[in-house]
């Protein structure tokens, strides 16, 4: 775990342009000041072609240990933020001299989408486009236990300007997903008036979750549609008042309005709970906005010529033989692709695996918890959505099971909560699932997943198909 230095070499200075902060970063120019800090342009003096953003936390935050103890823990997650729609974290520092703390992410060189909202005409496909990319993006932050509370068109950067280049910027409150965590910024309200959803303003318990997200971006792509933000604002009961009555949806194309009215729904049980829910929503939608025209008949060619009989093969001449060398060569090539599927998803040493077609899943013993787990974990990881788990240390006293588990897995909160449930319905507890050797996956990538479980051997990382045996015959 990465540890940091208290800040103790006296009070802390503001941070100018042309500082060094831990001989590697220098500071080009300001930005922009914000609730938590300074946000400066830098580069990194070993690479200039890396050009970074550089937050310096305000100074009283960086006193408080309770609160940088919180951005450690907020970092760790930051750091391992992967998409493409998503700013890339670099590192959280103290420069030592200067007695400051910072967070560096990826510098991205376009424009604010609220500094062009009036100026931006955009599609019904574009529109689908956009909230498909930051669904993804989100996906994998919730997947990862943050989600961010703060989305607006403020937080949204495109880079070199364009729509398709859209990057969710400052994390900086985000909160993780642990209902008794606590962040930067307490629990408490966190996000901009016109944008927030209604639990964040006290409704509907104040359960913040990735629903919350979901409903924030809906918000934003609604202020697109319109080229202006919303009015959603005003006093906190105005704001209450009108996410109740919901806002107005009639300017939105008809190609968007049934996912944005999902999104936008006031209590948190009724709307879209996550952005997976989101991109199911959008179903199949495509760049095509409108029916495609008719197709030009036509004209009518000249019937092709019958076509020569063929003559028979006859059993053993050389016509038969080279049918028979590309049958078996087909065969072949069949077998060593399969093989090397097999081997890209063995686990390594693991005996032959039964055959998929007519295994079956074990038995549960009765009376022994440690079999009763493991039988539950041989048979039920494989229904494990969107994921390829095994386990690989199982330790079990009384009721209470300790695993860890190896593998991929597209959204692992969901598989941890998954694998609870497997153990509680035959009467166990999960206390810890370890998923620090369970590696994050693009959503993009479960439909293979998917695909590949249904060929997968019961308790092992094997894939298995039933034996084909193929016999050669001389044609008559």
């Amino acid at each position: 775990m990465t540890s940091f230095p208290a800040a103790t070499a006296g009070e802390p200075r503001e941070v100018r342009e042309g500082d060094v902060l831990n001989h590697l970063y220098q500071v080009r120019r300001f930005i922009a000041r914000g609730g938590m800090g300074q946000v400066f342009e830098g580069v990194n003096i070993n690479n200039e072609d890396e050009r970074v953003a550089i937050k310096v936390i305000l100074p009283h935050l960086a006193r408080d240990p309770n609160v940088l103890a919180m951005f450690r823990k907020e970092a760790r997650t930051l750091t391992r933020l992967s998409h493409s729609a998503l700013v890339q974290y670099r590192t959280l520092a103290m420069e030592p001299q200067l007695g400051v703390f910072y967070i560096v992410t990826e510098y991205i060189d376009g424009r604010n989408l609220s500094d062009v909202l009036s100026t931006i005409e955009a599609t019904p496909a574009q529109l689908i486009s956009l909230i498909r990319t930051l669904a993804e993006g989100l996906a994998v932050a919730h997947s990862l236990g943050a989600i961010h509370r703060d989305i607006s068109p403020d937080n949204i950067m495109l880079e070199s300007g364009r729509l398709d280049r859209a990057k969710v910027i400052d994390f900086g409150i985000a909160k993780d997903l642990d209902g008794g965590s606590q962040t930067i910024v307490g629990d408490g309200f966190a996000g901009k008036l016109n944008y927030v959803a209604p639990e964040q303003l006290g409704d509907f318990g104040r359960q913040v979750g990735s629903w919350t997200d979901v409903y924030s971006l809906g918000l934003t792509i609604l202020a697109l549609i319109n080229k202006r933000d919303v009015n959603m604002g005003g006093s906190l009961v105005d704001a209450v008042d009108k996410r109740r009555a919901g806002p107005d949806l009639s300017p939105v194309p008809a190609e968007v309005r049934p996912v944005l009215e999902g999104m936008l729904k006031p209590n948190p049980a009724d709307r879209l709970r996550t952005m997976e829910d989101v991109i199911a929503a959008l179903g199949d939608r495509t760049t095509i906005t409108s029916a495609p025209p008719a197709p030009t008949p036509k004209a009518a060619k000249a019937p092709k010529a019958a076509p020569k009989p063929k003559s028979p093969v006859v059993a053993g001449s050389d016509e038969d033989k080279q049918r028979k060398m590309l049958i078996g060569a087909g065969v072949a090539a069949a077998v060593v692709l399969l093989g090397g599927l097999g081997y890209a998803l063995s686990s390594g040493d693991d005996t032959a695996p039964a055959d998929a077609a007519t295994s079956a899943a074990p038995a549960l013993p009765a009376g022994d918890p440690l079999k009763t787990a493991q039988a539950v974990l041989n048979g039920g990881l494989a229904s494990v959505s969107c994921s390829w788990l095994d386990v690989s240390d199982l330790q079990v006293q009384g009721t209470d099971v300790a695993l860890a588990v190896k593998g991929v897995a597209g959204r692992p909160v969901d598989a941890q909560n998954e694998i609870g449930k497997l153990l509680s319905a035959k009467g166990l507890r999960a206390a810890s699932i370890d998923f620090s050797d369970v590696s994050q996956i693009s959503p993009n990538d479960c439909g293979p997943i998917e695909a590949f479980r249904q060929i997968r051997g019961q308790g092992a990382s094997h894939i298995s198909v039933p034996q084909v045996k193929w016999e050669l015959a001389p044609l008559p």
